[in-house]
């Protein structure tokens, strides 16, 4: 049974912040996780996918970038450009938050309504395909 949720929002807009609070929170609840990079190659070979896109004004995103490279020079924050100048929102995510007017906190717990909604739908996809194998 695998599922995945792929988190995208300009840099800055907490898609590091989410994960890593929805992988500590899923781990809690003993659901393996492992956090990826390459979404598009999940996607692929996911067939339980949801997709969150984190909504935050640019100017906010960028301030928040910033702050994170210059007072932790340590952090796991890409070394990418300040400044996207092709990012597109998505059409058609699952879920949309707006990370500057909610809290990670929030944001996490909307997530997990998401993750817990995908492993559903997998755990009974999963048993699904398992009866009727043992009807063949």
């Amino acid at each position: 049974m695998s599922w995945a949720i792929w988190i995208t929002g300009l840099p800055g807009s907490g898609k590091t912040t989410v994960a890593r609070g929805v992988a500590r929170a899923l781990g809690d609840r003993a659901v393996r996780v492992s956090v990826l990079a390459l979404a598009a190659v999940a996607r692929a070979l996911i067939s339980h996918f949801g997709e969150v896109q984190l909504l935050c004004p640019p100017d906010v995103c960028t301030t928040r970038e910033r702050e994170e490279r210059w007072l932790n020079p340590g952090s796991e924050v890409a070394t990418g450009p300040d400044l996207v100048v092709d990012y597109e929102v998505s059409l058609r995510p699952d879920l949309a938050i707006d990370t500057h007017a909610h809290g990670a906190w929030i944001v996490v717990d909307d997530v997990l309504r998401l993750a817990q909604r995908l492993q559903q739908v997998a755990a009974a996809d999963s048993g699904t395909k398992e009866r009727s194998h043992a009807s063949a």
